[in-house]
């Protein structure tokens, strides 16, 4: 199986997991253990994609090493646009 097939593959798991999920609220908070859970990813991994945006997020108090929380819908629309990526990087 090529490699754009297993990560499309493995996109759609995980957008699947995420609208299956037991809560319905799209703008639920989710910690970064949380994240890294649903996307396999490290924590520095997650830092660097709310870093750069890629990810929305919130920090809970004003300190540098405050808090921080994920919107889930940041979370699925990741998902969506690396699905959107793959598949046109397979045309």
């Amino acid at each position: 199986m090529p490699n754009n097939q297993i990560l499309e593959s493995f996109v759609s798991s995980l957008t699947q997991a995420l609208e299956t999920a037991p809560t319905p609220d799209a703008d639920e908070m989710l910690t970064i253990r949380e994240v890294c859970d649903l996307l396999g990813f490290s924590r520095w991994t997650i830092r660097r994609l709310y870093k750069s945006g890629e990810l929305q997020y919130i920090k809970l108090s004003k300190a540098k090493s405050g808090a921080v929380r994920i919107f889930r819908s940041s979370v699925r629309d990741f998902l969506e646009r690396s699905k959107r990526a793959t598949s046109h990087a397979g045309e």
